[in-house]
């Protein structure tokens, strides 16, 4: 059961809108289930259909305390405050925008979909729990919310049932004036009892929802399950997702894109430089009294993806996101830094931030840095992308697009289909590094696409004639292309995809190895956690894979990247001794992260079969472990992703599989080896195998 907290000025517009048809027309049969009194009842109906004019006496009914006293019930929003000082509005009058009139207090108590149907009984014309159930509920929750307590005046509240919501679930509604029937405001902020720490109503809430379901046997809401919390998103966050057009709440969205940027970093420093380059917004907490030393971190996405009401980012702490993406989470999937990459990482977080770290604590401060580079990187992306549109605007065709480019001072860089050399599916740009660089004065370099879509050459394409390869004109340009690509970074790019992903099927193929191991009877028992930490790999990987291919829209790989999260969730003890530094599969995070446009369906034939079998593995250890509920959700999941990949797998272009297996070399067809057990060590960044380890077979690519 999720409660559901808002706060507002209207006690007659909220019993109306709980009373009338709803925005979309789903309201059926609204009535009165409880009430704070048998007065307050009888004035909405006491339980039979409610109507307009018993709506309207209900509203008064609830409101009377306030009028009769004249009593104010007020906050000041702090958001709001500063956002009006940024605008140059000060004083009184900034106070006064940012005063918010909250004499209203509204909460609804929601079931999912799946546990109404599971409550309903079959052939049953109501469904869900019976209203006598959410009286018993209703009345309890008050209660223990403090608007009944003992020792004050009653606060009128009431409880309205309109039918199923437009997910299928049950859920009723509670209206409750802050004003009491002596005029007082009622609290919001008490301690409980035995304590003397003040605390909120939406964590009393939350606490008062998991006793409900302890006693009235409804199931565990995950975010509150003991052994395997999860962060699910709240109602308000889904009706703003509803109401902007998004699949799903941009929470969710966020922490997928920053569990698949975690698990392909190697390092504290390439965490947040990969954050941002994926256009993320991230923030240090620092310690207290230092400027230093990270604690804890803040992301955010873009705002012009996702804003406040008055344009500022919506930042979400990491533990908000996830169990597994707190600060010193992340800090046990990367080996322990030397002073040197303490420093750099130290460098990264007060990149592009207010503070400035103290020059003598870092090897490069973060002014040197600034200087090095001449610009930010989102200002030199943005030049970057500038002169590309300008260069494609004034073009006819390819070969004057890259001599444009080229013009403009733009650095370019081809991208070959896997075994040859006069097939161009994409390309790369980047500014000379005299005007930006990375921190070794390397070039920074962009897919055309990355930048924006109408710079993908496949786009490009669309407006300039066809020219086939074995055409003058289609010669001419993969000349042209060539003249900015040397033969080395030539031959280099033709195999770089195919390593990448041998080496990526490699990773893949001997985590799922390890798994089973784990999984072996005849093995030592693992060390608790151990499964957790196998979901977290596992998580990451999918996730970047679900960021790479299915963008803002997600499904099957979304679906199974969030339920492999939800049981990486494994509540950790604060004494617990750091676990060794994961990475198993971070070469293959890492190559979704990088993927190019067309490789979705060489991806899938890579990895997809060993990321399934891992998953299933995951969940019957959880089953075996008494976690029936997260092994459920993780199966059906797999199930959905695995029917995927039979869609796609079946229509894979076997000719490019074979062309990278070629491109891989030699050893791509020698007989694989059998791995030793244990973690995965090769652990490095794409595109370069590591040389000890043998080219993929074609076993490598198939289910």
């Amino acid at each position: 059961m999720i409660p559901n907290i808002e706060n507002g000025a209207k006690m007659t517009g909220l019993v109306m809108y709980l009373a009338g048809p709803g925005r979309a027309n789903e309201h059926d049969n609204p009535h009165v289930v409880a009430a704070s009194s048998g007065s307050v009842s009888m004035a909405g109906g006491a339980g039979m259909e409610m109507t307009r004019e018993q709506a309207l006496a209900l509203s008064e009914q609830l409101d009377m305390a306030r009028l009769v006293f004249g009593t104010e019930v007020t906050r000041r929003d702090k958001g709001a405050l500063a956002a009006a000082q940024e605008r140059g509005v000060k004083g009184a009058a900034a106070i006064a925008l940012a005063t918010r009139d909250e004499n209203v207090w509204h909460c609804s108590l929601s079931l999912s979909p799946e546990e109404t149907a599971a409550l309903t009984p079959a052939g049953a014309t109501v469904q869900g729990l019976s209203d006598a159930q959410w009286q018993q509920i209703a009345e309890e929750f008050m209660a223990g919310m403090g608007f009944d307590s003992d020792g004050d005046a009653p606060a009128r509240w009431v409880a309205i049932r309109h039918g199923l919501s437009k997910r299928e679930g049950d859920h009723i509604h509670i209206a409750a004036s802050r004003v009491r029937d002596d005029g007082s405001v009622v609290k919001l902020w008490f301690p409980e009892p035995g304590e003397d720490r003040p605390k909120g109503d939406k964590w009393r809430a939350q606490n008062l929802c998991t006793r409900l379901e302890e006693s009235h046997g409804l199931k565990v809401t995950p975010g509150r399950a003991k052994s395997y919390p999860g962060k699910g998103s709240s109602p308000a966050q889904e009706n703003i997702a509803e109401r902007t057009g998004r699949s799903e709440p941009a929470k969710a969205a966020l922490a997928r894109r920053v569990r698949a940027v975690a698990g392909a970093a190697e390092s504290e420093a390439e965490f947040v430089r990969l954050a941002r380059a994926h256009g993320l917004l991230v923030r240090p907490r620092y310690k207290a009294g230092s400027k230093t030393e990270v604690v804890g971190y803040s992301v955010a996405l873009p705002t012009g993806d996702y804003a406040t009401r008055d344009g500022r980012p919506v930042w979400h702490g990491g533990g908000k996101l996830g169990n597994d993406l707190t600060l010193p989470r992340l800090r046990e999937r990367w080996a322990a830094p030397d002073a040197g990459g303490r420093a750099d990482a130290a460098s990264a977080w007060a990149h592009h931030q207010r503070e400035t770290i103290d020059p003598a604590a870092t090897v490069v401060p973060a002014e040197a840095e600034s200087a090095r580079s001449g610009m930010s990187w989102k200002q030199a992306r943005a030049e970057l992308r500038d002169r590309l549109m300008a260069a494609a605007q004034g073009s006819s065709t390819e070969r004057n697009f890259i001599q444009a480019a080229r013009d403009k001072g733009v650095l370019l860089r081809p991208r070959y289909a896997p075994g040859t050399t006069d097939r161009i599916t994409g390309y790369s740009a980047a500014l000379p590094s005299s005007i930006y660089s990375d921190r070794d004065g390397h070039p920074v370099w962009h897919g055309g696409g990355k930048l924006d879509n109408t710079l993908a050459l496949s786009e490009l394409r669309r407006q300039w004639p066809p020219a086939g390869p074995q055409s003058a004109t289609g010669a001419m340009t993969v000349n042209a292309w060539a003249r900015v690509a040397p033969a080395a970074a030539q031959a280099a790019q033709v195999s770089a995809e195919a390593k990448g992903w041998a080496a990526a099927g490699r990773s893949a193929r001997a985590w799922q190895e390890r798994i089973e191991t784990l999984a072996d009877p005849a093995a030592a028992t693992p060390r608790p956690g151990t499964w957790a930490r196998a979901a977290r790999e596992t998580a990451a990987a999918m996730s970047a894979w679900s960021v790479h291919t299915e963008g803002d829209q997600p499904a099957e790989l979304a679906r199974m990247a969030d339920a492999l999260s939800a049981a990486s969730g494994h509540r950790r003890s604060p004494t617990a001794a750091p676990q060794s530094p994961g990475g198993g599969l971070r070469r293959v995070a890492a190559m979704m992260l990088a993927a190019s446009s067309d490789d979705p369906k060489y991806l899938w034939l890579a990895v997809f079969s060993q990321l399934a079998a891992t998953s299933r593995a995951i969940a019957a250890a959880l089953e075996a472990e008494g976690h029936a509920q997260r092994a459920r959700e993780l199966t059906a999941a797999t199930a959905a992703a695995s029917a995927k990949f039979d869609t796609i797998a079946s229509g894979a272009d076997s000719a490019r599989v074979r062309a990278n297996l070629a491109a891989a070399g030699p050893a791509a067809t020698r007989t694989r080896t059998q791995p030793p057990a244990g973690r995965p060590t090769d652990t490095n960044r794409p595109p370069t195998a590591a040389p000890h380890r043998r080219e993929a077979g074609r076993e490598d690519y198939g289910r």
